[in-house]
């Protein structure tokens, strides 16, 4: 009977401390609500609704503040800004979450992001010290695994780029000249004819003794040279403007901005 009773009383106790542990147990296996609201967040961002992603997520750091993923979610929002072209804001978003978050699995896409978003802002120097993040995690800090990023190829002079203070020479030699050397024969010929018209028209009125008529036509010619030459310049910059966003273009593709910016917040950060 004492035997059965220890049983009696053993059973009892363990069905008490079952009774105990299932609460505690439920508890840890209770979803992460903030988890869910990731989901929807990297949900908009692969469908490409901007507004509501952004939105999701400035949500999600209101409400959990503290949450371990909120640097990912924050990373999520730089991205972004980058992809809207709003460059400037994406660094700063960066190198302040770099700054509060120097470890964890977003940092390494934001420094390689941010080596992105400094070339797009033209501060090539900046951009240098992250380089090493461009060749795979880890593996660039080591300095093995491929070819070493460099930025050689975008300090080089433009290859074909025109040169704007001789095209802006041509043009002060005969108006509307310069547009030849800028590839645009069509703007230099519409140049040139209305340049001779105005003076063809200025000098007739001043032979049909019409003085403010010639005089009217002339200042119209002088503004219209000037113009030309300032319109050469501004194409000249133009063009090279085109080259240079052309060649960081192809230099930041190569070095896998589109895998990086495909990724949302459900997948492997490191864009591998």
């Amino acid at each position: 009977m004492g035997i059965l009773r220890n049983l009696t009383g053993a059973a009892a106790l363990m069905a008490l401390l079952c009774c105990w542990g299932k609460p505690a147990l439920a508890q840890s296996r209770a979803p992460d609500p903030g988890e869910g609201q990731l989901r929807l967040i990297d949900a908009y961002y692969r469908e490409g609704e901007a507004f509501r992603a952004e939105s999701e997520v400035l949500r999600f750091l209101h409400e959990y503040p503290a949450h371990p993923r909120r640097a990912e979610a924050e990373l999520l929002r730089a991205k972004l800004f980058y992809r809207d072209g709003r460059y400037g804001d994406s660094t700063l978003m960066l190198i302040s979450q770099l700054d509060r978050f120097p470890h964890g699995p977003a940092a390494f896409p934001a420094a390689r992001l941010l080596t992105f978003s400094l070339l797009r802002e033209g501060r090539l120097d900046e951009a240098e010290r992250y380089l090493p993040y461009l060749r795979g995690r880890g593996e660039g800090l080591r300095g093995r695994g491929g070819p070493r990023p460099s930025l050689d190829a975008l300090r080089k002079p433009l290859s074909g780029a025109p040169d704007p203070d001789s095209a802006v020479a041509l043009s002060t030699w005969l108006p509307g000249a310069g547009f030849f050397a800028l590839g645009e024969p069509g703007k230099a010929f519409a140049g040139m004819g209305l340049n001779l018209f105005l003076i063809a028209a200025s000098y007739l009125a001043f032979e049909e003794d019409l003085p403010v008529v010639g005089l009217a036509f002339l200042i119209a010619e002088i503004a219209v040279y000037r113009g030309g030459r300032e319109a050469v310049r501004e194409e000249a910059e133009a063009q090279i403007a085109r080259f240079k966003e052309s060649r960081r273009e192809g230099w930041i593709g190569e070095w896998g901005e589109g895998k990086l910016l495909k990724v949302g917040i459900r997948v492997k950060f490191s864009g591998e």
